[in-house]
């Protein structure tokens, strides 16, 4: 269906609010077919126009204005023979990529980069290298590769040289990789983009997206300086290899394998990449955390890199090559969990917790010196703690010696033996500090009731103490009960001595047994409390 470009533009985005403008972004079926010139104005937040035929007859544009567009970054207006003219390209100071295939007409404004001469001069460039003459078009996915006949050839056979032969074989794969035309078209736009005029290399960014196909892509021997793949899920080698410029110097600084594989949400997963070369660039590291089936993987002459994140996840790597310069190497398990100790310790001794960095200094280094001061004075303040922990028990265990009087000259020998002693000792409480006192004193006291009984025996025979006066001792409680009871006892004899005017000598003999009397008084109150004294021998005796 033809359309004016203008009308149709004003009709189908009439939200100036869009970020990109397309002719099959709206039209999923088949395309318009545009006609006349166009100037698309007040659409600021645009980035990218794409004016390509996806049933590809060509269209009928004549001329686009596109100088009030000022964040466009890509621009696409392949397949317009009638187009004379892009207006306002000089004022696109965001603009990244244009592609200008099949456009014959077009005298405008030079793009960023290049002008349309230098352009077609590289697409001939191109065929030139795949065997085709300059107005022979690019193969599509229907239509096998016909080379033909370099200058010079004869018949109808293919004579190429070597660099020829390769480039075409290259090529070749990428068309077999391709699920459509335009795949291949987008390719060589990449190349156009950011090839060198000179050396025909690939240069700056390229980002490989959506080659759904692709199994394995060449690129190396090229001056790139970043590579990011996005939804390749069937890409098992990749070689970026050689990407540094003419006289050794840069190479590839950045790889993002992040997203090679993704599910229907865009989030990335685990792919199938095989082999991945990327030798002789100058990468500082490289995330292979879903890259878990990589096989071989060769990353020499990269001085800088220093890191392989998700290196512990590939199970079937069975060849990682490497040289000196590479400072990336692989070390055992049991290995790394050892070092990763000591740094735990490190750590702890320093006062460093995990969630800081150790001391670094002015060049990114590890600041030995001052991680050095950190761990002395980590480890002063332990040995101070333990020194006073060590003081403590120290006092502790000499308050133990001087109360089993053994002092500060006791050896092993004379604590043991003391141990021994403490073992025939009764563990009830005892108000007496000294056992061989206690001891002693229930001897003397033993003895004493002993003779005291023998008396009291020998007076019972010869003195007559009353029943009432015997039931009294028994029930005396205290002293002064006892007091009482011998001063009867004392009064009534004395009277009864009285009574029979005894001579001097009867006197003395009264006295004598009153006197007994007192004794015989005391000893039935010890005989009373002799039945609180311990009647067994204490253990040490026993022992014995």
């Amino acid at each position: 269906m033809t359309k004016n470009a203008q009308e149709w533009l004003n009709t189908t985005y009439q939200d100036k609010k869009v970020n990109k403008i397309g002719l099959y972004e709206k039209n999923k079926e088949a395309g318009e077919e545009l006609i006349d010139e166009l100037i698309i104005e007040g659409y600021t937040k645009v980035e990218e126009i794409d004016f390509r035929r996806w049933d590809f007859p060509d269209n009928k544009l004549t001329k686009i204005d596109v100088s009030k567009i000022p964040n466009l970054t890509r621009l696409n207006v392949a397949r317009n023979p009638s187009l004379i003219e892009v207006e306002g390209l000089e004022n696109l100071t965001k603009l990244e990529s244009i592609n200008l295939l099949d456009t014959p007409g077009l005298n405008g404004k030079k793009p960023k980069k290049s002008d349309f001469e230098e352009l077609q001069a590289q697409l001939n460039k191109v065929k030139g290298l795949l065997g085709l003459n300059n107005s022979d078009s690019l193969p599509s996915v229907d239509t096998e590769l016909q080379a033909k006949p370099a200058a010079g050839g004869s018949g109808s056979g293919v004579t190429l040289n070597s660099e020829q032969q390769e480039k075409l074989n290259k090529y070749d794969k990428l068309r077999k990789w391709a699920d459509e035309e335009e795949k291949v078209i987008e390719l060589a736009e990449d190349i156009l983009t950011h090839s060198d005029v000179a050396a025909n290399k690939l240069t700056g960014v390229l980002e490989i997206k959506d080659y759904l196909d692709l199994e394995e892509i060449e690129l190396d021997d090229n001056e790139l300086d970043e590579v990011v793949f996005i939804n390749c899920p069937k890409l098992k080698k990749i070689n970026l290899s050689k990407n540094k410029k003419t006289g050794g110097t840069g190479g590839i600084k950045k790889i993002d394998l992040n997203k090679l594989k993704v599910n229907t949400a865009s989030e990335a997963e685990d792919n199938i990449l095989e082999e991945l070369m990327v030798g002789e660039n100058d990468l500082d590291k490289i995330a292979l955390a879903h890259c878990v089936a990589l096989q071989k993987l060769y990353i020499q002459k990269n001085p800088n890199l220093d890191e392989l994140n998700g290196l512990e996840n590939l199970k079937k790597t069975q060849i990682l090559n490497k040289d000196g310069d590479t400072k990336i190497s692989p070390i055992h398990s049991d290995k790394l969990d050892y070092y990763k100790e000591v740094v735990k310790v490190v750590r702890e001794t320093a006062g460093i917790d995990e969630k800081n960095p150790l001391p670094i200094d002015s060049s990114g280094k590890l600041n030995k010196d001052e991680l050095k001061d950190k761990i002395k004075a980590g480890a002063n303040s332990q040995l101070t703690s333990e020194r006073d922990a060590a003081k403590q028990e120290a006092k502790e265990a000499k308050d133990k010696l001087t109360g089993l009087g053994l002092g500060d000259s006791a050896d092993q020998q004379k604590l043991l033996e003391e141990i021994k002693k403490l073992k025939g000792r009764p563990t009830s409480s005892c108000t007496h500090t000294d056992y061989d006192t206690v001891k002693s004193e229930r001897d003397n006291l033993r003895t004493d009731v002993e003779s005291k009984k023998r008396k009291i025996s020998e007076l019972e025979n010869g003195f007559q103490i009353s029943d009432d006066q015997k039931q009294k001792l028994q029930n005396a409680s205290s002293a002064n009960d006892v007091q009482e009871v011998r001063s009867e006892i004392i009064k009534t004899e004395f009277s009864k001595l009285k009574d029979k005017n005894s001579s001097s000598t009867t006197l003395s003999v009264g006295l004598g047994v009153l006197a007994i009397g007192s004794l015989l008084t005391l000893g039935w109150v010890l005989m009373k409390q002799n039945n609180n004294l311990p009647q067994v021998e204490p253990e040490k005796e026993k022992n014995k």
